[in-house]
């Protein structure tokens, strides 16, 4: 019975230090990052992202791959009132991959892949 009880507390103390911190998971692409996204920068000129409820759509002058998402996972960061997404997504060969992306709410929104951040992507029309 003792272990039951310790259980039940450790599961919740985890629930609600996620709580506390921020952090939540979901199926879906968050309202805010949906949309299409474009960058300035030369490296990736010709490419766009777009995110629906349900999909991640990369489009660049070699075509379109479309990716269907599976999990989105968030926790606010504190660099810029910023917050990682982590969107799981599976490609057409059924593999799952990881696309980390810092939102930040200011000025429209922009995106800044966690890998790169010096880029920035702004959603477009």
């Amino acid at each position: 019975m003792r272990t039951m009880r310790a259980h039940s507390f450790l599961s919740a103390l985890v629930f609600f230090t996620g709580l506390a911190l921020g952090c939540s998971s979901s199926a879906q692409v968050p309202q805010e990052l949906q949309g299409t996204w474009k960058t300035v920068s030369p490296e990736s000129a010709g490419v766009s992202i777009e995110f629906t409820p349900d999909r991640v759509i990369i489009s660049s002058d070699f075509g379109v791959v479309e990716n269907t998402v599976t999990k989105v996972t968030s926790r606010k960061e504190h660099l810029h009132n910023s917050r990682l997404y982590s969107i799981y997504y599976s490609d057409r060969l059924k593999e799952t991959n990881l696309m980390n992306v810092l939102y930040t709410p200011e000025g429209g929104g922009t995106l800044r892949f966690k890998s790169e951040q010096d880029v920035v992507w702004k959603k477009s029309g």
